[in-house]
């Protein structure tokens, strides 16, 4: 409805302000007058929507599904620092940039570089209303959300290596499953999250291939878009030396994961991912697998479970909204409409 375009565009006119670190907030907010969208709408039970937060928001307080909101957070956060505050919050409860010995320093440059650069419109068009940093944070909220509530036997089941020392006793935030993974795989699943959109064109896959763009010869019709997003994404870190501390295989290992987890985001392929992990836990089938504390740090079993289970935890963040609070569905269905029609 015309009131649902008026408070998303409200929402991201807010959004903008701190995302992009552009004008100044009432100058973004004065071809909308009247109450700022969290204040005009009511929760289903007739209260009003909280104001944005005051305070800093916790690992505990970002993954419950039902209560956090990205459009929120995105405001209340510095202008230009949404990545940075998100990735700061998200590794106080995962803890991955230390073990990893990560240089925080090139990852503040990537983060910095990666909000303000997210978008790269086609020619001809303005900014993305829906595939832009917002777009990014949004899905690694989700993806780390629906990690942390995976049960701990499918995170057990992916075998010692990719595992922290005791991931069934071992005490975490808010008991988060995705704090029983290594931090490996686990900065690997952040990166390819948010940034799985990065220079996204405001246009689809089949219409690239279509119009015979130079990108569609490049990637020879294939996952056309999120190619480009892994490649862009690595070459920014490259620039940053973001990853400069990953060597051997360690790197081999993020960056397979990571590209895995981009691709994954094409929607063409998602009946693919989803075969395989049917096939990997047949206990969800009704089939009998071996005891938890069997698979629990287990390096007899060499099939790869976290590559798939991640992978689809990535897809099916990438198409989240709709499972959120019907607000936030609301907006982003207004958002994504605007973008591409």
């Amino acid at each position: 409805s015309n009131e649902i375009f008026v408070l998303a565009a409200k929402a991201m006119a807010l959004v903008i302000c701190r995302v992009r670190g552009g004008m100044p907030l009432q100058t973004a907010l004065e071809p909308f007058p009247g109450p700022l969208w969290w204040e005009a709408v009511a929760t289903p039970d007739g209260t009003p929507v909280s104001s944005p937060r005051t305070s800093h928001t916790s690992f505990d307080e970002l993954v419950k599904w039902d209560q956090f909101c990205i459009f929120k957070f995105a405001t209340a956060a510095p202008p230009g620092g949404l990545f940075a505050e998100l990735f700061h919050t998200i590794d106080m409860g995962l803890d991955f940039v230390e073990p990893l010995a990560l240089d925080r320093e090139a990852i503040a440059s990537m983060l910095a570089d990666a909000q303000l650069g997210y978008e790269d419109p086609q020619a001809g068009l303005a900014e993305n209303k829906y595939h832009n940093a917002l777009h990014g944070a949004d899905v690694l909220v989700s993806a780390i959300s629906m990690l942390s509530v995976l049960p701990r036997s499918v995170i057990a089941s992916f075998g010692g290596d990719l595992l922290r020392s005791n991931p069934l006793t071992d005490g975490f935030p808010g008991g988060a499953a995705a704090a029983c993974i290594a931090p490996l795989p686990l900065f690997a699943l952040v990166f390819g999250s948010l940034l799985h959109d990065f220079r996204h064109r405001g246009v689809a896959n089949r219409c690239l291939i279509a119009m015979q763009d130079p990108l569609a010869i490049v990637y020879s019709d294939d996952a056309v878009l999120e190619r480009l997003h892994a490649a862009e994404a690595f070459t920014l870190a490259r620039r940053t030396g973001a990853l400069r501390t990953l060597r051997g295989s360690d790197y081999t290992d993020f960056r397979s994961l990571a590209i895995r987890l981009m691709l994954a985001t094409d929607l063409a392929n998602g009946m693919k991912t989803i075969v395989q992990v049917k096939s990997l836990f047949p206990s969800a089938f009704g089939v009998e697998t071996a005891p938890l504390a069997a698979l629990a740090g287990s390096k007899s079993d060499k099939t790869d479970r976290l590559t798939p289970t991640v992978s689809l935890v990535v897809e099916c963040a990438d198409l989240a909204h709709p499972a959120r609070p019907l607000l936030q569905h609301q907006l982003w269905t207004v958002l994504i409409t605007e973008e591409f029609y």
